[in-house]
C-alpha cells in the first residue's frame, strides 16, 4: 500500500486522507503511461529509462530489505541512517558513486540499478562490502536501453570505521586517475598528480 502523510493543504479532510492512504500503489506501466500522457517522457541526453516491470521493482525493494514507503517532505540530509535505492542513468554511475559512497556517517547501504558490466566490475574480486544481487533484462526498461541492467549492493561504512586518510577527496582523485586509462602503467597514470622524486619516496 502507498502510506502517505497526512495533508495539512486546504480542502483536504480526514475522510481524504484516509483514501489517500489506503489507495493501492499503481502499477509500473501505469505510471509511465501517467508520465506519457502529461507528455513527460524519458530524455535521452540524460540517460533516463523508466523501469517497466513491477516483479523486478518488488525484487529490489526486498534486496533492500525496506519494510514499507512513506513520503517524507524534509531535507535527507538532516535524517539519520537511510538507505539509497536508486534507477541510476548509466552515464552518471562513476560520479554518483564518487558522491555517495563517502557519505557512511548518513547513508546505510546503496542498492543501485547499473549497467550489468560496471556491475560486474565493480563487485568481481572484491572482499566484502559489495554484492551484485541479480542481472535485469534491457527490454524491462522503456525506453529499452542498449545493455542489460543489475541490481548492486554496497555496505557503507561510518566515518569511525574507515581507514582514515588526510583527505577522501584527493583519495578519490587518486583512485580515478590510477584506473582511468587501460593498459597504461599506473605510474604513468598518475604522473599528472606526483612528480618522481614522491615516487620515489612513496613506502
Amino acid at each position: 500500500m502507498w502510506r502517505a502523510g497526512s495533508s495539512s493543504g486546504s480542502g483536504s479532510g480526514d475522510g481524504d486522507a484516509t483514501a489517500s492512504a489506503s489507495r493501492p500503489m499503481p502499477t509500473a506501466a501505469a505510471t509511465v503511461a501517467n508520465l506519457y500522457e502529461d507528455r513527460i517522457k524519458a530524455k535521452k541526453s540524460l540517460g533516463q529509462n523508466f523501469m517497466m516491470d513491477d516483479t523486478i521493482l518488488r525484487d529490489i525493494v526486498a534486496a533492500a530489505a525496506v519494510p514499507e514507503l512513506q513520503l517524507v517532505h524534509g531535507d535527507a540530509v538532516k535524517a539519520k541512517r537511510v538507505k539509497v535505492v536508486a534507477n541510476l542513468p548509466y552515464n552518471i554511475t562513476k560520479e554518483l558513486l564518487q558522491l555517495l559512497l563517502p557519505l557512511g556517517g548518513l547513508v546505510s547501504d546503496l542498492h543501485l540499478m547499473l549497467q550489468h558490466e560496471a556491475g560486474e566490475r565493480l563487485t568481481e574480486r572484491t572482499p566484502g562490502g559489495r554484492e551484485y544481487r541479480f542481472r535485469i533484462s534491457r527490454f524491462k526498461y522503456d525506453p529499452v536501453p542498449g545493455v542489460d541492467g543489475a541490481l548492486v549492493t554496497f555496505a557503507l561504512r561510518p566515518p569511525g570505521a574507515r581507514l582514515q586518510v588526510p583527505s577522501e577527496q584527493a583519495l578519490m582523485e587518486l583512485v580515478d586517475k590510477a584506473f582511468s586509462e587501460r593498459r597504461k602503467k599506473m605510474r604513468n597514470s598518475l604522473s599528472p598528480l606526483y612528480s618522481s622524486e614522491e615516487f620515489r619516496g612513496a613506502p
